[in-house]
C-alpha cells in the first residue's frame, strides 16, 4: 500500500508544472562576472587563437572596441563577436606583427581615438603590450626602439636668468592670484608643483618648467588652460591668452643668445626629444600590474601591464613628477581603488607566489616606521605584503598562515650592512612556499626566511595597493619611484639580474644629447665616444 502510495505522489509532482516540452537553456552571452563569453565557431589555426586570447579577449568589451567594431557596427569588424575567424581577417590590415607600436590600430588610438583612459599614450601603450603578446616575437622580454631624430638647425634661444625679478613682475601675480589654493605649501589641500608659492623665489624655479620662453605659446601654463581647461577662474581661452601674453613679455624683457658663427655646431636636439629608455630585454612574462609613469602630468599613474582591471594610481597630497620617467613621493601617496586592487589578490594567491619589482631612490636614511614604500593594505595595522624602510634597511611584512594579520615578524635587510642608500636602487621581494621571503637589491639577495614557511591563505581581498604611506596617511616615505612591476610568480635570481643589468636609468637620453645636441660645440676633427656603462654608474644616483 504503501509502494503504491509513494508511485501515485511521484506522478502527481510529475504532473505539476508547465505543459511545455522541457528543453537544454541555451548558453548565455555572458557570464556572471559580465564579461562576454565567445561562443562562434572555433579558431581556424593557431595564429587566430592566439589572437582571440592575447588581443580580441581584450578588446571586445563594451568599454573598449567592442562597442563600434561589432559584426553590426562601423568597419573595420575586428571585434564583431560572432565568429573569431572573420575578426581575424578584418584586423589583420591593421597590425604589424614585425612592429607592434607601429600598428595602425595603436598609431590610431595614440592619435585620440576612442582611448578607454584619460591619457592616449597609455592606451596605445596597453595595445602594444596585447599585439606584442600575439607576436609573440619574445614574450618575456620588452625592447627599445630608437628612432632617428628630427634634425634641426640650432639658433638663437633665451634661457631664464638666475634672478626672479621678471618672473615676479608678470607671470607669478598670474599664478598667485589664481592658482594659489592648490598649488601652494600653505593650501587646505596642497597640490604639487608649487609654482605659486608666496616666496616668489621658490615658485620660479618650479614654474620654469611649466614656461617656453622661445615659444610662449606652447608653455604648459598655457596649455593646461587654452587646451586642457584646467581649473580657468574665467574663460578658458581669455585666460589662456593673459598667460600666454605675461609670458610672452617676460621673454620680451630677457636677452637672446646667439651662436657664435665661428664655431663648428651640430644638429639641435631638445632634451626632450632624447630617448627616455632602458636597454631593454626585461623579464616581464609573469607581469600582472606595472607602472612606468611615462605621464609625466596629471593626477594618475596608470597600470600600463595590459592585465584587466588596471590597478590605476591615484596621486594626492605632496606627489611630483620627475624627469626620466617616475614620481616623488614626499608626504603625499599613490592610491590604486579596492576594486582594482583585487586582482592582485585573485591573481598572487592563485598562483601562491609573487615579486614586487621597483626601482627606488629613497630621499635619506633616516626613515623609521617602517615608512610605507608599496603597501597592499587596509591599515595602520593590517597587511597583505608590504615593502617598507627603516634607517638603513628594507623591510618585508607579509600575512601568510604563518605570520600575524599585520605581517609580522618582517624580513629585514641586515643592521651593520646599511644596503638601503639614497641612490637609485633597485629592490625586489620575492615569495613562494619553498624559499618563503626573499630581498634582492640590484642584483644580490641580501635576506632571505630561513623557517616558518608560509602559504597565502589568508589575504583580504578588500585592502588596496598604496605607494608612500598607509590609507591613514600615517608611516609616510620619502623618495622617488621609477618603476614598479608586480609579478605573479617569484622570479629567479638569474632574471632579477637580468632586469637588473638592464636598468631604469635615463642614460639613453644622454647618449642621444651627447651625439646629436646643438650645445657640443667641437671640432670637426674631434671623435665623440660615449659609453652607456659608464654613463649608466655616473647618473645612478641621480
Amino acid at each position: 500500500m504503501r509502494i503504491t502510495l509513494s508511485l501515485l505522489l511521484l506522478l502527481l509532482l510529475a504532473g505539476c508544472g508547465s505543459d511545455a516540452e522541457v528543453s537544454e537553456q541555451p548558453k548565455p552571452p555572458n557570464d556572471n562576472s559580465g564579461e562576454f563569453v565567445y561562443s562562434g565557431p572555433a579558431a581556424e589555426s593557431a595564429d587566430v587563437q592566439k589572437f582571440k586570447i592575447a588581443v580580441w579577449d581584450n578588446i571586445v568589451g563594451d568599454d573598449k572596441c567592442g562597442a563600434c567594431h561589432n559584426e553590426q557596427g562601423q568597419s573595420p569588424q575586428f571585434a564583431r563577436r560572432d565568429d573569431i575567424n572573420l575578426a581575424y581577417g578584418a584586423i589583420n590590415g591593421f597590425i604589424n606583427l614585425t612592429s607592434p607600436k607601429d600598428s595602425l590600430l595603436v598609431t590610431k588610438v595614440a592619435g585620440g581615438h576612442n582611448c578607454w583612459q584619460q591619457s592616449d599614450s597609455v592606451c596605445a601603450d596597453i595595445l602594444t603590450t596585447w599585439i606584442s603578446e600575439w607576436a609573440d616575437t619574445d614574450s618575456t622580454a620588452t625592447t627599445i626602439d630608437f628612432d632617428d631624430p628630427i634634425l634641426k638647425d640650432p639658433g638663437s634661444s633665451k634661457s631664464f636668468p638666475e634672478s626672479s625679478a621678471l618672473f615676479a613682475s608678470y607671470v607669478h601675480p598670474i599664478l598667485q592670484t589664481n592658482c594659489a589654493s592648490c598649488h601652494s605649501s600653505s593650501a587646505a589641500f596642497p597640490v604639487a608643483p608649487y609654482f605659486a608659492e608666496a616666496n616668489v623665489d621658490a615658485a620660479y624655479q618650479v614654474a620654469k618648467a611649466k614656461i617656453d620662453l622661445n615659444q610662449p605659446a606652447l608653455s604648459r601654463f598655457v596649455l593646461r588652460l587654452g587646451n586642457e581647461f584646467h581649473n580657468c577662474w574665467s574663460n578658458c581661452e581669455n585666460d589662456a591668452n593673459q598667460m600666454q601674453t605675461a609670458i610672452s613679455q617676460m621673454a620680451d624683457a630677457i636677452a637672446t643668445n646667439q651662436v657664435d658663427e665661428a664655431l663648428v655646431i651640430s644638429k639641435a636636439l631638445k632634451l626632450t626629444e632624447g630617448i627616455v629608455a632602458n636597454n631593454g630585454n626585461r623579464f616581464e612574462q609573469h607581469v600582472i600590474a606595472k607602472w612606468e609613469f611615462k605621464s609625466g602630468q596629471g593626477f594618475t599613474a596608470y597600470d600600463t601591464s595590459g592585465i584587466e582591471p588596471a590597478a590605476n594610481l591615484t596621486l594626492s597630497g605632496d606627489v611630483s613628477w620627475v624627469g626620466g620617467w617616475g614620481i616623488r613621493l614626499a608626504g603625499g601617496r599613490a592610491q590604486a581603488a579596492t576594486s582594482s586592487s583585487t586582482k592582485l589578490h585573485k591573481m598572487l594567491t592563485a598562483s601562491g607566489e609573487f615579486s614586487i619589482e621597483a626601482w627606488l631612490v629613497p630621499d635619506n636614511v633616516t626613515q623609521e616606521g617602517p615608512a610605507r614604500i608599496i603597501s597592499y593594505s587596509g591599515g595602520d595595522d593590517r597587511r597583505n605584503m608590504t615593502l617598507g624602510q627603516t634607517l638603513y634597511n628594507y623591510d618585508f611584512l607579509l600575512r601568510d598562515s604563518t605570520t600575524s594579520s599585520n605581517g609580522e615578524p618582517m624580513l629585514s635587510t641586515p643592521n651593520d650592512e646599511e644596503i638601503l642608500q639614497a641612490t637609485l636602487q633597485h629592490v625586489v621581494l620575492t615569495f613562494d612556499p619553498v624559499n618563503g621571503k626573499r630581498i634582492f637589491v640590484n642584483g644580490n639577495l641580501a635576506a632571505q626566511q630561513s623557517e616558518s614557511l608560509g602559504v597565502l591563505s589568508n589575504w583580504d581581498a578588500s585592502f588596496a595597493l598604496i605607494l608612500g604611506s598607509e590609507t591613514s596617511s600615517n608611516f609616510k616615505w620619502h623618495g622617488q619611484i621609477r618603476m614598479l612591476a608586480i609579478h605573479n610568480r617569484a622570479l629567479s635570481a638569474q632574471q632579477i639580474v637580468q632586469n637588473y643589468d638592464v636598468g631604469v636609468f635615463y642614460y639613453s637620453l644622454l647618449v642621444n644629447l651627447l651625439i646629436y645636441h646643438a650645445a657640443i660645440l667641437l671640432p670637426k676633427s674631434v671623435n665623440l665616444i660615449v659609453s652607456a656603462t659608464s654613463l649608466k654608474s655616473r647618473f645612478s644616483s641621480h
